[in-house]
């Protein structure tokens, strides 16, 4: 599903020519699409789950995941993962293992280290309640 979210404030131009907006992931507990009636995480768990956070941490109804340093490369470095002039399937290029694997699980903690000079990468998550 595409959803379309309007920042505010607005982005500087920047931001877009560096495709920061593209570095952003919002998950939703999946008891809140908009087919499900009265879903309450704190009640009735789990929701997502977010490793690392202290206190409770599998009731967050939805949370942003803000990527740490990458490269969108389109393809892979596996000869066998051609280019397809798509980026939507490099979501694991671009986030930390543990966030980019599209369950309901996401880790606060992750340092990924993929190899590549100057690549720890350190996704940043924001959760909204």
């Amino acid at each position: 599903m595409d959803l379309g979210l309007r920042y505010y404030p607005e982005l500087p131009k920047w931001v877009i020519d560096n495709g920061w907006q593209d570095s952003i992931m919002m998950a939703y507990a999946n008891d809140y699409r908009p087919d499900i009636l009265g879903a309450n995480c704190g009640a009735n768990p789990p929701c997502l789950q977010v490793i690392g956070l202290a206190g409770t941490n599998n009731d967050e109804v939805s949370l942003l995941v803000l990527a740490g340093e990458h490269n969108w490369v389109d393809g892979d470095l596996n000869p066998l993962v051609a280019a397809d002039g798509f980026l939507d399937d490099e979501v694991g290029d671009v986030f930390n293992l543990q966030n980019s694997n599209l369950d309901n699980i996401f880790d606060i903690r992750t340092v990924e280290d993929t190899g590549a000079p100057g690549d720890t990468r350190l996704d940043k998550i924001l959760v909204i309640n």
